[in-house]
C-alpha cells in the first residue's frame, strides 16, 4: 500500500463512525503525577533479533545497579509509599515495566525489586503492578515459577510458528529461538493465564492468522499483535502484507458474530483491537497514545531519564537523571514536539481513526518515520484495519446482540495507562 492509498483510507471512515462521543478533550499539559518507569535492568540482550532497533544503543550499556533501583523507587515515591493518599491508592494504579533488552541477564535485581513491590503491596499500595517482557530463552521452570509467585504480569515475546519466529528472532549465532520460546509460553498460560501476553512483530511476509493460531494452539489467552518499526525494505511490511492483516482482522472480529461463542471459549484477545472497542464505547479516550514524558518514564542504568523504553540512550531524548531530577526544560520540550498530541501532526489531524488509536508511537515516528514526528505510512495502514474491523464490529453488534458487547468492557486488572 502506498502512501497515497493511506491517505485515502484516513479521509474516508466506515458506516456508522461518529466522532462526537469519542474524541476525547484537549490535553492540557500540567504538573504531572508520576505513576510508571521502564527499567533497564541488563542494558543488553542475550539475542540478535534481526529487526531489532536498539541494537544500535543497547552495546554500550551495562547492568542496573541496586543503588539505582533504589534511586527509581524514590523517584516514584519520593516520600515512601506510605505518605501516598488514599485517593491515590484507590483510583491511580502504579507500575514498573521492566523489559527493554533481557531483563533476566540480572535476575538478582529482579528478585531485589519482587522484594520492595512485595513491601509496598503489604503497606497498603494494592495497585502496584509490575509489567516484565522477556525473550523467553533463559526461563527455566524455576525462574517460571518465581515469576508466577510473584504476581507479575509477564509478556512473551513470539512471532508465530517456528518458520516465521526463526527467521527472524534469534541468537548471536543465528540459531533459532522458537523451541525455547514456545515451551515457556505454554507452560505460563497453563499456569497463570490471565497474567500472560505473547507479544508479536510482524515483518514482510508474516501472515498474521497463522501468528495467531500459533499463539492460540499454546493456549495463549492475550496477544499483542504489531507491525515492526524499521527503515529495512526486505523487513517492514509491503502491500501483500497489509492485505494479510486486513483479511486476517475481519475474519477475527467474526468470530464473535458466531451463534455459537457463548457457547465455547472465545478467542485469545487481540489487545489493540479490544483498546478500539473500547474506545468506540466511550473509554479509555484520550489525546496521546500513551504516558511517556507525562505520567511515564525510563530510566537507563545508569540512572539517565528517557521518555519511554525505546528512547533509552538516545541522548537527545534524554530528559534528566533520577539523581537530580527532570530536566525543566527538555520536560515541555518533549512535550510540544515529539510527545505531542495528535491532533497536532498534520496527517493525524484529518485521519478518521485518530481518536481511536491516539496518534503514533512517539519513538516509532521519530526514529523510522518520513520526518517531523509525522506517523510511519504502513503502521497507519495496519491501524486502519483494525480501526475498520473494530467499526464493523460494533455496528453488527449493536443491531444484532448488544449484550457482546460486555465482552470487550474494560475488566479491572487489564487497566490501560490513562491522562486524564
Amino acid at each position: 500500500m502506498n502512501p497515497v492509498d493511506v491517505d485515502k483510507t484516513r479521509r474516508t471512515p466506515p458506516p456508522g463512525f461518529d466522532p462526537e462521543y469519542i474524541t476525547a478533550p484537549p490535553l492540557i499539559d500540567r504538573p504531572w503525577m508520576v505513576q510508571s518507569l521502564v527499567l533497564d535492568v541488563a542494558g543488553t540482550c542475550n539475542m540478535a533479533c534481526r529487526y531489532c532497533a536498539e541494537l544500535i544503543t543497547m552495546p554500550k550499556r551495562g547492568p542496573m545497579s541496586p543503588e539505582t533501583l533504589d534511586a527509581a523507587w524514590k523517584f516514584l515515591f519520593p516520600n515512601g509509599v506510605k505518605t501516598i493518599s488514599q485517593e491515590a491508592l484507590k483510583n491511580q494504579m502504579f507500575s514498573f515495566h521492566v523489559g527493554t533488552g533481557e531483563p533476566f541477564l540480572n535476575f538478582p535485581l529482579l528478585q531485589k525489586l519482587g522484594k520492595m513491590v512485595e513491601q509496598a503491596r503489604s503497606e497498603g499500595v494494592e495497585n502496584l503492578r509490575v509489567f516484565l517482557t522477556t525473550n523467553g530463552n533463559l526461563l527455566n521452570e524455576e525462574i517460571m515459577d518465581w515469576l508466577i509467585a510473584s504476581q507479575w504480569n509477564i509478556k512473551i515475546s513470539f512471532d508465530g510458528p517456528a518458520a516465521i519466529h526463526d527467521l527472524w528472532r534469534v541468537l548471536p549465532g543465528g540459531e533459532g529461538t522458537y523451541d525455547q520460546a514456545a515451551k515457556a509460553l505454554a507452560y505460563l498460560a497453563g499456569r497463570i493465564p490471565d497474567r500472560v501476553t505473547a507479544c508479536a512483530v510482524i515483518c514482510r511476509g508474516a501472515d498474521p492468522a497463522e501468528v495467531f493460531d500459533a499463539v492460540e494452539n499454546l493456549g495463549v489467552r492475550t496477544v499483542d499483535m504489531a507491525s515492526v518499526a524499521h527503515r529495512d525494505e526486505s523487513i517492514i511490511p509491503g502491500s501483500e502484507d497489509i492485505e494479510k492483516y486486513r483479511k486476517f482482522i475481519m475474519d477475527y472480529a467474526a468470530r464473535f458474530l458466531e451463534d455459537d461463542i457463548n457457547d465455547k471459549k472465545p478467542p485469545p484477545m487481540l489487545t489493540i483491537l479490544n483498546q478500539y472497542m473500547m474506545r468506540l464505547m466511550g473509554y479509555k479516550l484520550g489525546r496521546a497514545i500513551c504516558g511517556a514524558g507525562r505520567q511515564y518514564y525510563a530510566l537507563g542504568p545508569e540512572g539517565d531519564i528517557y521518555p519511554c523504553g525505546r528512547f533509552i540512550g538516545v541522548e537527545k531524548y534524554r530528559l534528566g537523571h533520577i539523581e537530580t531530577g527532570l530536566d525543566e526544560e527538555a520536560i515541555p520540550a518533549f512535550r510540544n514536539e515529539a510527545g505531542r498530541t495528535y491532533e497536532r501532526r498534520e496527517a493525524c489531524s484529518y485521519c478518521w481513526a485518530a481518536p481511536l488509536c491516539c496518534g503514533p508511537c512517539y519513538a516509532c515516528s521519530e526514529m523510522f518515520g518520513p520526518g517531523g514526528g509525522e506517523p510511519i505510512d504502513y503502521q497507519c495502514a495496519y491501524m486502519l484495519a483494525t480501526a475498520e474491523a473494530a467499526q464493523f464490529l460494533i455496528n453488527q453488534l449493536r443491531e444484532n446482540n448488544p449484550e457482546r458487547l460486555l465482552m470487550f468492557m474494560p475488566q479491572q486488572g487489564l487497566q490501560l495507562l490513562n491522562l486524564d
